[in-house]
């Protein structure tokens, strides 16, 4: 934890705070579905930060670490 008070989630290529992710739809490249980003959150045990998602055409939510979740195998679908 900083000395904020705030759990550390900086990674390589940012902090999750310098990403407005919520609800934004990203693509999943290997299988093509579309997920849409519901929330981030913390494993208790390691304080890895996680990302909370779901596909748009399921009721269930998947959980995978932030790091992950960026590491090129998800695409920001951008939506104009």
């Amino acid at each position: 934890m900083s000395d904020t008070g705030i759990l550390n989630t900086d990674y390589p290529g940012g902090s999750i705070n310098e990403f407005n992710i919520k609800d934004t739809l990203w693509t999943h490249l290997k299988s093509g579905k579309v997920y849409k980003v519901v929330s981030h959150g913390f494993i208790e045990s390691t304080q890895e930060c996680v990302i909370i998602y779901h596909g748009v055409d399921a009721t269930f939510s998947w959980v995978r670490p932030f790091k992950e979740f960026m590491d090129g195998r998800f695409e920001l679908r951008v939506i104009n």
